[in-house]
């Protein structure tokens, strides 16, 4: 999705003007025409970059005079640029100057059809939503009153309730959160909130650092008309606030972004600090995906280039909102460190760390020996991928066990299969079962998918519709992150089944379908393995896994910003699992909300290397219909006879939350090119309309 506000490299100059200017055409000619003439020139914005996507919401902070309201007048359509462009993507909705354009003379009602009409809405419009706007603004009873007998506070509420009714899709807002009574406050920020969660983009100017701190996803701290920091809400902020303090003084480090092992370090974005000690290098060991409760290992690598008596080492993890999780600093233990020129290693180890599931980052920074200022701090750089068992939106998980003294219902649950069952001796074809058990060791086709597509439910229907003789592992995971354990640990995985005569050998792991080595790798060690695909409607698909990931913890944003983000958290991913050996992509597999239902390139990757007689591709929406008529269609293509047996159910798009329209729609769109060659591709509809 595109953002919705583009600037680049954007200049603002003004004129000034000497005090002696003539004011009239008769002192200009007495004294001179050329007294008219502007004295100097200042840029009160220069080389001004940024973008801010749908359902994200940027602060803009800074010192009065800064630029800050020039900036937002400029994007508001307000006056013209010197230099740079500006790009506006959706109607605007902008809270400027709370009360510009009423009218003191006319009544609270006339002033808001002439507010409405100003912001762009019709008469008819207006007339609408005029109940709306003045229930918000709290003014029932005096709103057939003249402007002139509001008090300053009752403006403000009408102006920002006739502001906040006009369906913006870019709202920009300066300064004015502040209006009114604290219940008010609270529902002009609950409204703001409203507007983000529903794909609105959102510049807010401030002087309140902890309100950009709490609302915004991303900051921009200008000075004197220039970006001194652009990212990272926390990590701005940090900066700005050290700036305004009497003894830190924040240099944006002038050095070239580095590339780590971790990844690309973004200069005035993720650090700040006198760098009179560097922080080179951040690692996290043994790995930076543990298992709650494992241990880690810290280890900072630093240089100093002259002798000083006394630091402090911090390290904090944090979440993606900035929530500490856990924050320690060497002084804490009575350690300051005198350190001599040149390079070292400290190390923090930790012999457990219970976070919940999700993903986290580990901020390092090195200090003054009272803390009165920072030589060197990293933010956000370096992360830190957290597997657990309690999938939930917490930020601990220590070990648990729950203990219930109490009877339950007996719920419908699907049979376990046992571990093992004996072959019937008395079959007559024990003899021809038993050579095949004992000499097969191939499977004789996989099941794979893309997630939330139900191919979880079509393993559940064989296990029951098989006599299992051997029960393997479910996500066995061996051709994406078990690949070097070989292919005879593989075959001791697969579950084993017997339908009449004919033994049968599989697995099951969807995740197989979008990774880029999978097919290769499959075809390279079974090529006459039969594949069943399982695809769900993308879109259906796409709003599960983001709801999934929002019930685990693991999704944070809203679904606009959470699918806007898309590219940037999953950018390099691809290719690191294709370079390194058993990789796994925590973004990939909980981020792919689009990626994942472009079905068209994940069957083209499999047909490279297999011929479409040997895949049998259903639709999920099939199985869930009629489940008897997509059973019968696998034992066919497998050559043996199924039975349905009992039901099961399937995940279903009911079970989440509706979906918003305009998501809908605009998932539509995205997906129905790729859906249009699918269907060619594979001659079969697969439009989903």
């Amino acid at each position: 999705m595109r953002p919705a506000i583009v600037v680049k490299g954007l200049g603002k100059r003004f004129n000034r003007y000497s005090a002696d200017r003539p004011f009239t055409i008769m002192e200009a000619a007495l004294w001179g025409w050329w007294r008219m003439k502007p004295q100097a020139h200042f840029w009160a914005l220069r080389d001004v970059s940024f973008t801010v996507s749908p359902g994200e919401m940027l602060g803009i902070i800074g010192k009065n005079g800064a630029g800050k309201s020039t900036l937002l007048q400029l994007v508001g359509g307000i006056g013209c640029a010197e230099e740079g462009t500006i790009e506006v993507n959706g109607r605007i909705g902008g809270l400027l100057d709370l009360g510009a354009g009423f009218h003191l003379d006319l009544t609270g009602r006339e002033n808001v059809f002439v507010g409405a009409v100003v912001a762009g809405l019709t008469h008819r419009e207006a007339g609408r939503r005029f109940d709306d706007i003045v229930e918000f603004a709290e003014l029932e009873k005096f709103i057939d009153s003249p402007m002139r007998t509001y008090s300053t506070g009752m403006q403000m509420r009408l102006a920002f309730s006739v502001a906040v009714h006009t369906d913006p899709e870019v709202l920009l807002v300066d300064e004015h959160l502040s209006v009114g009574d604290v219940a008010f406050q609270t529902k002009c920020l609950n409204k703001i909130n409203d507007f983000k969660s529903q794909g609105c983009a959102i510049v807010l100017i401030s002087h309140m650092a902890e309100q950009i701190q709490k609302m915004c996803d991303r900051a921009l701290w200008l000075r004197s008309g220039t970006i001194m920091a652009y990212g990272q809400t926390e990590a701005v902020i940090s900066q700005y606030l050290g700036e305004m303090g009497s003894e830190t003084e924040i240099l944006n480090p002038l050095i070239v972004p580095q590339v780590t092992t971790v990844g690309t370090q973004q200069v005035s974005q993720n650090r700040f600090g006198y760098l009179g000690i560097k922080i080179t290098e951040v690692k996290v060991l043994p790995d930076g995906e543990i298992e709650s409760g494992n241990p880690v290992t810290i280890e900072i690598d630093y240089a100093v280039e002259k002798s000083i008596s006394g630091v402090i080492f911090g390290v904090t993890i944090s979440r993606k909102d900035g929530q500490v999780c856990f924050d320690i600093k060497t002084n804490k233990i009575g350690q300051l460190l005198p350190l001599a020129p040149g390079s070292g290693k400290i190390r923090l180890y930790l012999d457990r760390l219970d976070l919940g599931n999700g993903q986290y980052y580990v901020n390092v920074g090195v200090y003054e020996k009272t803390l009165a200022y920072i030589y060197d701090y990293r933010h956000h750089v370096t992360p830190l991928y957290v597997r657990s068992p309690l999938r939930q939106n917490t930020i601990l998980c220590p070990p648990y066990r729950w203990e219930l003294d109490g009877q339950i219902e007996s719920a419908q649950l699907p049979n376990q299969v046992d571990k093992t069952h004996p072959i019937n001796k008395n079959n007559p074809n024990y003899a021809t079962i038993l050579t095949q058990v004992k000499q097969q060791s191939r499977p004789n086709f996989l099941l794979v998918g893309s997630q939330q597509c139900g191919i979880e439910g079509l393993y559940r229907y064989l296990e029951n519709s098989l006599q299992i003789i051997q029960a393997g592992a479910r996500k066995v995971h061996f051709f994406d992150l078990n690949y070097d354990r070989g292919v005879e640990w593989y075959s001791q995985q697969l579950t084993l089944g017997v339908a009449g005569d004919t033994v049968l050998r599989w697995e099951m792991t969807p995740e197989y379908m979008d990774h880029p080595l999978v097919a290769q790798r499959v075809y390279k060690c079974f090529p006459d393995v039969k594949l069943i695909m399982m695809l769900r409607n993308p879109v259906q698909r796409a709003w599960m896994h983001y709801n999934l990931e929002v019930a685990m913890g693991c999704e944070e944003f809203d679904v606009t910003k959470a699918i806007a983000s898309e590219c940037d958290r999953l950018a390099g991913e691809i290719e690191k699992m294709r370079s390194t050996p058993n990789y796994h992509s925590f973004n990939h597999q909980h981020y792919s909300y689009l990626s994942r239902g472009i079905y068209v390139e994940q069957i083209k990757n499999w047909l490279d290397y297999f011929p479409r007689e040997q895949l049998l591709i259903l639709k999920t929406e099939d199985f869930q219909a009629n489940s008897d008529r997509v059973l019968s269609e696998v034992g066919n293509f497998l050559d043996f006879s199924a039975s349905a047996g009992e039901e099961f159910e399937i995940n279903s798009v009911e079970n989440d939350s509706k979906m918003p329209e305009a998501i809908e729609q605009k998932l539509i769109a995205y997906f129905e090119p790729y859906n249009r060659q699918l269907s060619d591709l594979l001659k079969e509809d697969f439009s989903w309309s």
